[in-house]
């Protein structure tokens, strides 16, 4: 029969520990972004120009919103629904984990609220929602608030 050293023990309880806390969701958690401008691919697909069904492959940098320095990466499809939405389904990398957030984008809005549907890393499990808010033109504000 094998008998663990007792050495061991010490490592055994902070490796559990340490498993316990990095599938935990965030709950509480606020972070908030700045998407400066993204790199885009637009793919025109049924009636010619832009049009329902058409969608922008994206890819960039994100901000840390109150320092200005670099939080991570965006990276998603943002698939036309109309002239005044579209449907955007993105990853964040950030420094800790992956976001996943999916929703819809009205241009219009002063805001639009996306879903936070799953993460990994130290963000593993989380939910919770994003507003997107146009800052200008070609940037947003991306506060995120995990639940």
């Amino acid at each position: 029969m094998f008998t663990r050293p007792a050495l061991l023990d010490p490592l055994i309880a902070g490796l559990a520990v340490f498993a316990g806390t990095a599938s935990a969701t965030p709950a509480g958690t606020t972070i908030h972004l700045k998407l400066p401008g993204t790199k885009s691919s637009y793919v025109d697909l049924g009636r010619k120009g832009y049009s329902a069904g058409d969608y922008f492959v994206t890819t960039g940098r994100v901000l840390d919103l109150p320092s200005g320095k670099p939080a991570g990466r965006i990276g998603g499809v943002w698939t036309i629904i109309s002239r005044a939405a579209d449907n955007a389904s993105f990853d964040l990398g950030l420094a800790h984990g992956t976001l996943i957030v999916n929703g819809r984008i009205v241009h219009a809005a002063k805001q639009s609220v996306l879903e936070v549907v799953a993460g990994t890393g130290a963000y593993a499990g989380a939910h919770g929602t994003l507003t997107f808010r146009y800052l200008s033109e070609t940037t947003a504000a991306l506060d995120i608030r995990l639940r």
